[in-house]
């Protein structure tokens, strides 16, 4: 895709993981975030942001070593859910830019950077379309937006997440079949992770 932008979500507070923040747990020779951060810059979006908010310090911390190819967006109300970090992000970016948005989660390590540019691929040939993908009838991530859907984007709260512009506007969604789960594996809790780590 010749130019999108990027926002990865890791602001949220990591509560069924337990006391410690499941973004900063050891994965390879990194962290989870740190691995999906390395992942989204190898297809080179023009501009990529992670929005923060609990553990802020320690999140930028373990990604300073990327500070000239990142940028970070402070959600304060990140409690609020992830639709309000989402849109957050946005608002950071400046809604009317008019490049498609590529939406990351921060705990899906295994994501890798070739299963992303199959699905950017895909939006650059469908411009106008939501591009989800999906495996077993179960929407995953990542999810690329046209830019014309950024003022939506922008009103969205809650936990919602970007579902609630999906149900708003169906006739806009392309469901792109996928034939792994690896798209749907994020990481709640210490057994999610355990079991990600050695497969």
């Amino acid at each position: 895709m010749t130019a999108f932008e990027t926002i990865i979500l890791a602001a949220g507070g990591s509560c069924r993981f337990g006391r410690a923040n499941k973004l900063l747990q050891p994965w390879g020779a990194s962290t989870v975030i740190a691995t999906v951060v390395e992942s989204a810059l190898t297809l080179l979006p023009t501009r990529l942001v992670v929005v923060t908010g609990y553990d802020s310090p320690a999140i930028e911390a373990a990604l300073a070593g990327f500070s000239h190819q990142i940028e970070f967006c402070l959600n304060r109300d990140w409690n609020q859910g992830m639709g309000n970090s989402l849109a957050a992000g946005v608002r950071f970016l400046d809604n009317q830019t008019r490049a498609p948005l590529m939406i990351l989660l921060g705990d899906m390590p295994r994501l890798s950077a070739a299963t992303i540019a199959q699905i950017l691929t895909t939006a650059e040939q469908n411009p106008d379309q939501i591009i989800q993908p999906h495996f077993a009838g179960k929407p995953g991530h990542p999810v690329i937006w046209p830019a014309d859907l950024r003022p939506e984007l922008c009103n969205l709260s809650g936990d919602q997440g970007g579902k609630t512009i999906i149900i708003n506007y169906p006739q806009r969604l392309l469901r792109l079949d996928w034939p792994d789960e690896l798209i749907l594996r994020d990481i709640d809790t210490v057994e999610d992770y355990e079991r990600l780590k050695w497969e």
